[in-house]
């Protein structure tokens, strides 16, 4: 499988002490991306090892829905950054949801399995969480 280097994480949808899954870009085309597999800590150096994730090929209408429910996020939920900086806006983030975000988003939102697309890569994502 080929490793990807200089992915860029935009921001997640599921984050847990680190990105879990989310939209990222690679060479200017925009991928979904997953962990492909669970943290593991690391006893010599008494650390966390970088998550290891998937780029799944997306789809321009699955872009299009994706886009319009992080659109809705951040327009609709107080503490949400409004930049597509991973970085920035989802680490160490804690958001106040309003609820009728999360209502319209229970009502309406249809989960799309990815993971049935074109896998495109593998990288690795270190971000320094506190044990």
């Amino acid at each position: 499988m080929k490793k990807l280097k200089n992915v860029k994480l935009l921001y997640s949808t599921n984050y847990w002490d680190g990105p879990i899954c989310g939209l990222c870009e690679y060479k200017e085309k925009y991928y979904y991306f997953n962990t492909s597999k669970d943290d593991e800590w690391d006893e010599i150096n008494e650390g966390w090892m970088p998550r290891e994730y998937y780029a799944y090929e997306i789809l321009p209408w699955q872009l299009t829905y994706e886009l319009y429910w992080h659109s809705l996020f951040i327009t609709n939920v107080k503490g949400a950054k409004g930049k597509n900086a991973f970085e920035e806006g989802m680490k160490d983030e804690r958001f106040k949801m309003e609820e009728d975000f999360y209502e319209k988003r229970k009502r309406e939102y249809k989960n799309i399995d990815y993971l049935k697309n074109k896998v495109m890569g593998t990288f690795t994502f270190y971000e320094r969480r506190i044990v």
